[in-house]
């Protein structure tokens, strides 16, 4: 098949290389130590065609990159400027050369700023990492490291190198304390001594921690009623985490024959939707305090709303395109909050991965090579999965 504009002028500049190195016409990935890769895409490329991917018109990508490329040059050379002059004022002339003249001074700052140039140049073509993380790292470094000598400097006259160290080292800790907590994230010690499989330790990242959440941040009282629309990949943990959390689960799903799974993943009632309308069905039986759409549609939503009691709470994690239509004399009336929700943090997958270890929450998953991916993404496509699809690198497979 054809490929989109974007991907052409990315390759161009050898960012998206494709070599169909088999022949047969289907572009494979593989790590390379498990199998023939043809297929090779830069991590910055999502930081730099993003707008073009999105199909922004001409203008407003020329807009992001020149705002891109400004704010790159002026913090480059802000950089550049405290480097040379802390270089040849504070280490070359006050501990080196106190007898330095001004002329001296600049040449060592010159030869200073040389040098930061040409070890940003090397950086900047061998790139020690994802380039959106290098910047996002270089400026909570700079800002923690610089920002409390700033505030001493400013505040107490009366701050000495040994204060003006401490107050780098806290900065310094501090960020490392906040990098721990929201970006980071590692498995629990019960996933490393095999209390939780890999594989099933997979979809806690995506479908574990988006469910997850959803339920705990809902504000749901304790014994409260939650109900889960969709049995899916998303529905089936929603159930159990809802259920292992202490709440009455009522689960709405397309069919009797899924009664059973229901029940099985812990939901103490069941709405076939195929036999009437979920919402209407939800308020006979008393409504419920937090309904949780899984479904990929916007269609149903009117309806189900339905279902919520009084101060009541809607939440999206299912979505297309579509819209949604409500009147708004139900959800004043009644203090309703529909609200979206859209997976977590790092640190939240860790949370789920540790809640799912102690209290047996298990996703539903169908592991598959990954040399089949192609095939498994035409599945999922077609909607043919039952809950997650999980590919298998390990050699074994």
């Amino acid at each position: 098949g054809e490929t989109p504009a974007w991907f052409n002028t990315w390759s161009e500049v050898g960012l998206i290389t494709v070599d169909d190195l088999d022949g047969d016409g289907v572009i494979d990935y593989a790590p390379a130590a498990s199998g023939t890769n043809e297929l090779t895409i830069n991590n910055d490329i999502i930081v730099l065609a993003t707008p073009e991917i999105a199909g922004l018109p001409a203008p407003v990508v020329g807009l992001v990159a020149a705002g891109g490329l400004a704010a790159a040059l002026s913090t480059a050379s802000g950089l550049l400027l405290v480097i040379s002059s802390s270089v040849a004022n504070d280490i070359y002339y006050k501990r080196i050369n106190h007898r330095a003249s001004e002329a001296k001074q600049l040449m060592v700052g010159r030869i200073a700023m040389g040098g930061a140039i040409l070890v940003a140049g090397y950086l900047g073509i061998n790139p020690p990492g994802f380039v959106a993380q290098v910047v996002a790292l270089a400026f909570g470094l700079a800002a923690a490291s610089f920002f409390p000598i700033l505030v001493l400097g400013i505040f107490w006259k009366r701050c000495t190198a040994a204060g003006a160290t401490a107050g780098i080292l806290a900065g310094d800790l501090a960020l490392a304390a906040a990098i721990r907590a929201v970006a980071t994230c590692g498995a629990p010690a019960d996933v490393v001594a095999g209390l939780l499989d890999l594989f099933d330790a997979a979809p806690m990242g995506c479908a574990g921690v988006t469910t997850f959440n959803a339920v705990r941040q809902a504000g749901v009282p304790a014994g409260g009623r939650v109900a889960v629309f969709g049995l899916g990949g998303l529905g089936h943990l929603a159930v159990q985490f809802a259920a292992k959390m202490g709440y009455e689960v009522v689960a709405i799903a397309r069919g009797s024959d899924r009664q059973r799974l229901a029940k099985r993943l812990g939901a103490h009632a069941y709405i076939d939707s195929a036999g009437s309308a979920p919402g209407a069905a939800l308020q006979a039986s008393g409504g419920a305090h937090l309904i949780i759409s899984t479904v990929p549609s916007a269609k149903p939503i009117s309806e189900l709303s339905t279902g919520l009691r009084p101060r009541g709470q809607l939440t999206l994690i299912g979505i297309d395109d579509g819209s949604i239509d409500i009147p708004a004399d139900r959800i004043v009336m009644n203090a309703h909050r529909i609200t979206g929700h859209l997976t977590g943090s790092p640190l939240n997958t860790e949370e789920a991965m540790r809640f799912a270890v102690l209290n047996d929450v298990r996703p539903m998953i169908e592991r598959t090579p990954l040399e089949h991916a192609n095939e498994a993404l035409t599945r999922i496509q077609a909607g043919q999965p039952r809950c997650r699809v999980v590919l298998d690198a390990t050699p074994e497979r």
